[in-house]
């Protein structure tokens, strides 16, 4: 419904030519909530994140040109997606460019120093390059971030052993068994 139209009343002193009686009319809007609104306010972290979700799809159903070409889409309007670089990092190592998986995922790592999950992925895309002291800083980083990943645990100790780092890599392999 439109706006209520109600009676004013003008309050005067008792007696006064104004007391008591309608004097004027008044409009008296609705109270409009926000509540029924809120549902339809999308923030750009929302877009993104849809924009991602579908990307996630499109990758995990082997759409792999067009999940990247969403990845990108992200990357260039969010420099410092960390979730989407760590995909396109991923996705980059999937299809063996390494060189290209690497800097995706150290631009991961940098806007989000937190994600075990570029570190470990970091560390997998190294070992394919063969910079193996750098792909055991990136193990040891997301061990650090999760104690409890096991094929962390596990390829760092792989990594040690081409490090001729033996002792090291048994004492990483022994933690991994004992996550399982």
């Amino acid at each position: 419904p439109g706006p209520l139209i109600a009676p004013r009343q003008r309050f005067g002193r008792p007696g006064s030519a104004g007391a008591g009686a309608p004097a004027a009319w008044s409009i008296i809007a609705p109270i409009t909530l926000a509540a029924p609104f809120v549902w339809s306010i999308v923030t750009p972290m929302d877009r993104t994140n849809q924009r991602l979700h579908r990307a996630h799809q499109k990758h995990q159903a082997g759409d792999l040109r067009e999940a990247e070409a969403l990845y990108r889409d992200i990357v260039r309007r969010e420099p410092g997606q960390a979730e989407a670089l760590k995909l396109l990092g991923s996705l980059c190592g999937q299809t063996g460019r390494w060189p290209q998986a690497a800097h995706c995922l150290e631009l991961a790592i940098k806007a989000d120093p937190t994600n075990g999950g570029a570190s470990y992925n970091l560390g997998i895309v190294l070992t394919e390059l063969g910079r193996y002291e750098e792909a055991e800083a990136a193990y040891r980083q997301a061990i650090q971030l999760d104690p409890g990943h096991a094929s962390a645990s596990f390829n760092r100790g792989v990594t040690l052993l081409h490090l001729d780092r033996t002792d090291d890599a048994i004492t990483a392999l022994e933690h991994a068994i004992a996550l399982q």
